[in-house]
C-alpha cells in the first residue's frame, strides 16, 4: 500500500496534524484538516507532491469529529465527489446543521456544571468556540461504519476498529502490509497523550473506553501506528505501555489528593493537576480530571457525592483497593 504523510500544520492545535494519502488503483485520504486557508493550501500542496488532485480522491475516512480531522470533509466532498466515511457516533458530531462545536453546546455545558467549573470559566469557553466556529466547513454526507466494517477500493482494503475514549465514535482503519499496520488518529499520539474526558463529554467512562482502546492495538499486533499528530509511532506498543504507566501514575496523584484535601470537585483536582485552566484548557483539563475520578469511583477507592448546585464531590474511601490494583485487575480481565 503506498501511503503518504501530508503535514497540515498546526496553527490552531498541539503540533502538526496528519492526512494520509493512499493511492493505488483508487485514491483515499485518511482525515482532512480544518477548514482554514493554512490547511487547505498545505493539504493541496500534498497532494500535487503526489501527483494528484482534490478531483481525483475517491474516498476520504475520517478517524473521529475533531475539526482538525473532519473540519475540510464536507467542502472535499462537493469538489471530489467522495464518499465521506465515519463511525456513526461521531458521523452526527460532523454533519450537524447547527456545526459540531454548536451541537455539543447542551452536553457540554451540563458537563461543566457537574464538574463545578466556575461560571466566568465556562463563559470564556463558550466565547472560545463561537471564535473557532470557522474550523468546520459545510458538514458532508457520511456513509457509517462501526467495528469490524471491511472496506474495499479497488486494491485498498480496511478493517474498521472502533477506538472510543478520545471522542464517542473514534476509529481506526487498519490494513495488511508486512503484518498489521493501522491509522489510529488520535487514540496514540507521540509526543503527549490524547486527552480523554473533555475531547468528547458524550463519552461514557472515558478512562475505562480509553485504556481497552489501547488494549484492542496492542492485542493486534500492529507493527506501525500511523497517527494524527506529528511523526508515526515505529514501536507502538512501547507508547502505549508509556501511556498505560503515565494514567496509572496520574490516579495515584489524584487518590493523594483527595485523601490529602478531600472532597473536591473535578474543577479543584484539574487545578492542582494542570494549574491555571483557560479556554479549551479549562475543558480538557477539567474533563481529564473526571475520567480519573469516575475510573478511581468504579474501581472502588473514591465515592462521590453531589451538592445542591448539582456538582459531584469526590471522597477517599478509608477502606479501598489501591490504584495498583484496580489497574492490574483490568489487565486480568483483558487478557
Amino acid at each position: 500500500m503506498d501511503w503518504t504523510r501530508i503535514d497540515l500544520g498546526g496553527e490552531l492545535f498541539e503540533g502538526p496534524t496528519n492526512s494520509y494519502l493512499i493511492q493505488a488503483d483508487s485514491t483515499v485520504l485518511i482525515d482532512t484538516g480544518v477548514a482554514s486557508e493554512h490547511s487547505i493550501a498545505a493539504l493541496e500542496v500534498g497532494l500535487a507532491e503526489n501527483h494528484t488532485s482534490v478531483n481525483e480522491i475517491d474516498a476520504i475516512l475520517l478517524t473521529h469529529w475533531h475539526p482538525d480531522h473532519a473540519g475540510y470533509a464536507g467542502v472535499l466532498q462537493r469538489r471530489a465527489g467522495a464518499s465521506v466515511y465515519a463511525h456513526p457516533r461521531d458521523a452526527r458530531r460532523v454533519t450537524a446543521t447547527e456545526g459540531p462545536l454548536a451541537a455539543g453546546r447542551s452536553d457540554r455545558r451540563q458537563a461543566l456544571r457537574k464538574w463545578g467549573v466556575p461560571a466566568e470559566v465556562r463563559m470564556g469557553l463558550e466565547s472560545f468556540f463561537e471564535d473557532f466556529s470557522f474550523v468546520f466547513g459545510p458538514p458532508p454526507e457520511i456513509e457509517s461504519v462501526t467495528h469490524g466494517t471491511a472496506l474495499s477500493f479497488g486494491t485498498l482494503e480496511f478493517e474498521v476498529v472502533h477506538l472510543p475514549g478520545h471522542t464517542a465514535g473514534h476509529v481506526g482503519y487498519f490494513f495488511e502490509e508486512n503484518g498489521t499496520n493501522a491509522f489510529v488518529g488520535d487514540t496514540l499520539l507521540g509526543e503527549y497523550t490524547p486527552n480523554i474526558g473533555g475531547a468528547d463529554v458524550r463519552v461514557e467512562k472515558p478512562l475505562d473506553n480509553y485504556l481497552q482502546s489501547l488494549e484492542t492495538i496492542a492485542n493486534s499486533g500492529v507493527q506501525q501506528a500511523l497517527v494524527g499528530h506529528r511523526e508515526i509511532l515505529e514501536d507502538p506498543i512501547q507508547r502505549i505501555e508509556s501511556i498505560q504507566t503515565h494514567h496509572r501514575n496520574r490516579s495515584e496523584r489524584v487518590v493523594s489528593m483527595i485523601e490529602s484535601d478531600g472532597p473536591l470537585d473535578c474543577w479543584s483536582v484539574a487545578k492542582r493537576l494542570f494549574g491555571d485552566l483557560r479556554g479549551i484548557h479549562a475543558l480538557h483539563g477539567t474533563g481529564e480530571a473526571f475520567a480519573h475520578l469516575q475510573h478511581l469511583e468504579t474501581g472502588g477507592l473514591l465515592r462521590s457525592d453531589i451538592t445542591a448546585e448539582g456538582t459531584y464531590r469526590y471522597h477517599h474511601e478509608s477502606k479501598s483497593p489501591t490504584v495498583d490494583s484496580i489497574f492490574e485487575q483490568r489487565n486480568t480481565e483483558t487478557m
